[in-house]
């Protein structure tokens, strides 16, 4: 049974986000001792400092936030997409001390299946700290209402409503010895990852300009648009202590070809229960830096410094479900989790856009900038949330449909069908 030691910390009577609680650990967070010498070392030296980085950061946003500047929380202005924009203006109600619960509630149930709504969902799951109870049964209703024909939705609730009684104080067993989906499953042996699952990330970016401190939130849809589509791939027999996570970014080839990312992650998994498993995993890539600003945009005046060693932190909860199984292994259904990196953000486009990055706009970094030799001008952190997904169509749940673009150790394979394509547009900065 899951114990109380296991838990992110919070008062008894406290009801918030199972993520957002999981978050208010890491000022207390260490790495661990087993896992040094895991890592090469330059990988290493940025995860040491990665780790007193994010534990001053998130020590001041949890428990001195009244201090920060200027908070980037509007709604998106300008030529921009009407389901992003949408997005943005959604979550800009989370960090309102009074926020529009009625206008969330309402958008949930008027918007279309897919992304969008998801994200309003999960936007709506912030606020379970101002409005528990009304919450609790608006996901209640969501999970089981038929009328809306979205499966996904269902589910994305039931999630929720096992998350919070967890919090709450019932039995594992009882929450989560059944899987949220009854949907027959689809699993295609023989392919690089046996589970590609979609992820959503909301933001948190803060960037130093002089002595001001920009934070800008960014929603699940907006961080598609900057950062590219995520997704998790995960093999059966590496569950406990590896993942590649895969970005897909459009809009940035002026050819109108998508971009692919990669990033492997190591570490270890602790079985909670066996149905719930939390992973401790550090990213370990050797990526560019642009000294332009923008990804890909290259010139004598702003060259590319390639290979520079950089991770990013990702510590996650699984619930995992026999009839997933792989391999006899129980794979999993849902995760949740935070994550935190170093980034750049060019500070005269920032000002110029008031903050309203667009795609390729905004860098992972290694802790120093490698053009300057100064800190990394940003970290970001957040949480981050992911479901097996049913297909168009059929409605079956997907364990491993999506297709990929890398092998199983994360290397660039382009056109996913092992050739070990590059890059179109840049082949010699991406690997």
């Amino acid at each position: 049974m899951l114990k109380s030691r296991d838990l992110p910390a919070h008062a008894p009577s406290e009801t918030s986000d199972y993520a957002e609680l999981m978050l208010r650990t890491l000022d207390d967070y260490r790495f661990p001792a087993h896992l040094h010498g895991s890592y090469d070392p330059a990988i290493q030296r940025e995860i040491d400092a990665s780790v007193a980085a994010f534990r001053d950061a998130s020590g001041r946003y949890n428990k001195r936030r009244v201090q920060r500047i200027l908070v980037n929380d509007k709604p998106l202005r300008g030529k921009r997409n009407v389901a992003v924009k949408t997005d943005q203006q959604i979550w800009a109600q989370v960090r309102k001390a009074k926020p529009d619960i009625d206008f969330i509630e309402d958008r949930i149930l008027a918007l279309e299946p897919g992304r969008g709504r998801i994200s309003a969902l999960i936007a709506l799951r912030k606020l379970l700290d101002r409005a528990p109870a009304r919450i609790e049964a608006f996901l209640g209703r969501l999970a089981e209402d038929r009328t809306l024909g979205d499966p996904d939705l269902a589910e994305w609730a039931r999630i929720s409503l096992q998350e919070l009684a967890l919090m709450q104080g019932a039995a594992s067993a009882d929450v989560l010895g059944r899987a949220v989906s009854d949907r027959p499953v689809r699993y295609t042996a023989g392919r690089v990852f046996d589970v590609t699952m979609p992820l959503f990330f909301e933001c948190r970016a803060i960037t130093q300009l002089g002595r001001l401190e920009i934070e800008t939130q960014i929603s699940p849809l907006w961080f598609t648009e900057i950062f590219g589509d995520a997704m998790a791939m995960i093999r059966a027999r590496s569950f406990s202590n590896r993942l590649v996570l895969e970005k897909e970014v459009s809009n940035l080839h002026p050819d109108g070809s998508m971009h692919y990312e990669h990033f492997p992650f190591f570490g270890e998994t602790r079985e909670l229960t066996p149905s719930v498993h939390e992973h401790n995993y550090w990213a370990s890539v050797q990526r560019p830096f642009y000294a332009s600003g923008k990804v890909e945009d290259v010139d004598d005046a702003h060259p590319v410094y390639r290979d520079n060693a950089m991770t990013f932190f990702r510590l996650a909860r699984t619930f995992t479900h026999a009839r997933y199984a792989v391999e006899d292994k129980p794979m999993p259904e849902s995760v949740r989790g935070l994550f935190f990196g170093f980034g750049h953000a060019e500070p005269e486009l920032l000002i110029k856009k008031a903050g309203n990055l667009g795609v390729g706009d905004f860098q992972i970094s290694p802790r120093i900038n490698p053009h300057t030799g100064e800190p990394a001008n940003t970290i970001f952190f957040g949480t981050f949330f992911g479901k097996l997904q049913g297909l168009p169509g059929t409605g079956e749940i997907a364990l491993n449909e999506k297709p990929v673009h890398c092998d199983a150790e994360g290397r660039l394979d382009y056109h996913g069908d092992g050739s070990m394509a590059p890059d179109p547009i840049r082949p010699d900065d991406w690997h």
